[in-house]
């Protein structure tokens, strides 16, 4: 693989308790909050310079979020590639590898590794050690009411949710994508830019929908299964299967 597809995205802050907040303007998040962000990972998937300002973030009920306009602070990357930003200006230290590194009281995360099985061991060994994940969603998304979101979730520009939408833990949502209403998607999804999920859909858990992918209305899409770029999805897809094409079928490599 690529270097950077090792890479481990995670943002660190101070932790504090908000509740879900999905309707109105957000509240404004308390002065003591505004303390460290620690990313690891690649360019475009969660990678914010020093000072930037951080997307905003909705959790559930109880959870722990960061708000839109929240500033914060960057503490540095996690990557098992000391040299990966080598020759790559701009981008906060490497710190450590994820095996290596104890969280710390004012560490938060958030993973952006595009591989679910990946995704999922990195972002378990973080768990295991104690670390507390947050969600960042971008200015520009849209997120409808009655949509419930998980936690260490990404959403990225332009993505538009609509209502009554319940999206698991640790998923990523990529720039331009749309999930109609109704739609269930599970723990560790993966969704490219400009995905398309019909109404009613359902994702299980650790899905790939790659990039101008279409997932009709009311299809389920079973666990572990992949469907390929650009493929249209017009029934129900087994777990553990990757599917490609127009309309998408079983593919085999």
């Amino acid at each position: 693989q690529a270097a950077f597809c090792q890479n481990r995205c995670f943002f660190f802050r101070h932790e504090s308790s908000l509740p879900f907040h999905n309707q109105g303007a957000p509240p404004a998040f308390p002065a003591a909050g505004c303390a460290h962000l620690f990313p690891w990972g690649f360019p475009g998937h969660g990678t914010l310079p020093p000072g930037s300002p951080p997307s905003g973030v909705f959790s559930r009920c109880g959870r722990h979020a960061l708000y839109r306009g929240t500033p914060f602070a960057v503490k540095g990357f996690l990557d098992d590639k000391s040299d990966a930003l080598d020759g790559m200006p701009g981008y906060p230290q490497i710190i450590s590898c994820v095996e290596d590194y104890q969280p710390q009281p004012d560490d938060v995360f958030v993973c952006a590794l595009g591989d679910t099985h990946w995704k999922r061991h990195y972002i378990e060994m973080v768990l295991a050690k104690g670390g507390k994940f947050i969600n960042i969603i971008h200015q520009t998304a849209d997120i409808d009411r009655n949509t419930t979101l998980g936690y260490g979730c990404i959403v990225c520009k332009y993505v538009g949710i609509s209502c009554d939408t319940r999206i698991g833990d640790f998923v990523t949502i990529q720039g331009m994508s749309i999930i109609g209403h109704d739609t269930t998607i599970g723990n560790y999804c993966h969704l490219g830019g400009r995905a398309f999920i019909g109404g009613g859909a359902q994702l299980g858990e650790s899905t790939i929908i790659q990039t101008n992918a279409i997932i009709l209305p009311h299809v389920k899409v079973g666990n572990n299964s992949v469907v390929g770029a650009g493929s249209v999805v017009i029934r129900k897809i087994k777990s553990g299967t990757t599917v490609f094409g127009n309309p998408a079928r079983e593919f085999k490599y």
